[in-house]
């Protein structure tokens, strides 16, 4: 692309996804509880090995996820506008082919509330749980025949886990709606710019085909990363890294030095007009 200019906002969407891309790949199979992960002990529920869990959190790690999802969440907001002036600009400012041109911006919207709920409702989840793990009495809740004198019953650690646990599947499908959706768009693009004469290039809505065809991929490794899960939470996380700190960037600063163009052609545009009506006077 040159020295061309680029749009501002295109140019902080993809910055924004980069570093999103790259707190992704910095969190990726970390644990933000610093104890030694125990599958075993973790499955049986012991009450010890969970209480020291719990009480040993990563400040560091948890920022940078926080830092994630707040810079993710900012990336597809702003992406949300570039689709809009995207979709009017092929639509011809609202006159051609509407409802694909509005189903462009109205999925690039629910992305972004989409991505903005589930950050809420999972960061405030996780301070909440860590806010009892601390201030909360988690280690006697019932007079338990059998324990020992000063034992434990430990049943307020199993809680947090369990709500924990809970609440990880809940958001166990989120990334894999994301990815739907943005295919979605950049095969409405791809068939907008090849059925009419379009201001935004084919070739950028190609490479946005491919970037599709990615995230169809991740989403069937997704799906089957049940049937083994280590080697397809890898190969979806190696995907999903390459679309969003190379392709996907990539596409979005093509976009923004297009979108940058447009108002330029559109006042040769309309000087050419002026003049043609003037030689006509």
């Amino acid at each position: 692309m040159g020295m061309r200019r680029i749009d501002f906002f295109c140019f902080m969407a993809a910055l924004f996804f980069v570093i999103s891309g790259v707190f992704r790949t910095v969190l990726f199979g970390r644990n933000v509880k610093t104890t030694k992960s125990d599958w075993t002990l973790l499955k049986a529920m012991d009450g010890t090995y969970l209480k020291q869990e719990w009480k040993e959190i990563d400040g560091l790690l948890e920022f940078l996820r926080v830092a994630h999802g707040l810079v993710h969440v900012l990336a597809w907001c702003i992406t949300t506008t570039v689709l809009f002036r995207a979709a009017w600009i092929q639509s011809s400012k609202g006159t051609k082919n509407v409802g694909l041109h509005a189903s462009i911006a109205f999925l690039g919207a629910a992305i972004a509330v989409v991505e903005m709920i589930v950050r809420l409702i999972s960061h405030g989840s996780a301070m909440a749980l860590q806010f009892m793990a601390t201030d909360f009495n988690m280690e006697n809740w019932y007079e338990i025949d059998g324990l020992a004198q000063g034992q434990q019953d430990e049943i307020g650690w199993k809680v947090l886990e369990v709500l924990t646990t809970a609440g990880k599947g809940m958001l166990l499908w989120v990334d894999t709606i994301e990815y739907f959706l943005l295919a979605t768009i950049l095969v409405l693009l791809f068939v907008s710019t090849k059925g009419q004469a379009s201001p935004l290039s084919t070739s950028w809505s190609c490479f946005g085909l491919g970037i599709a065809f990615l995230c169809i991929l991740d989403i069937v490794a997704e799906i089957l990363r049940f049937t083994s899960w280590n080697t397809f939470v890898q190969l979806s996380f190696w995907i999903s890294t390459a679309n969003r700190i190379v392709f996907f960037p990539n596409w979005i600063l093509w976009l923004g030095v297009q979108l940058a163009a447009v108002p330029n052609a559109a006042m040769k545009q309309d000087s050419v007009v002026n003049m043609q009506d003037d030689e006509l006077e």
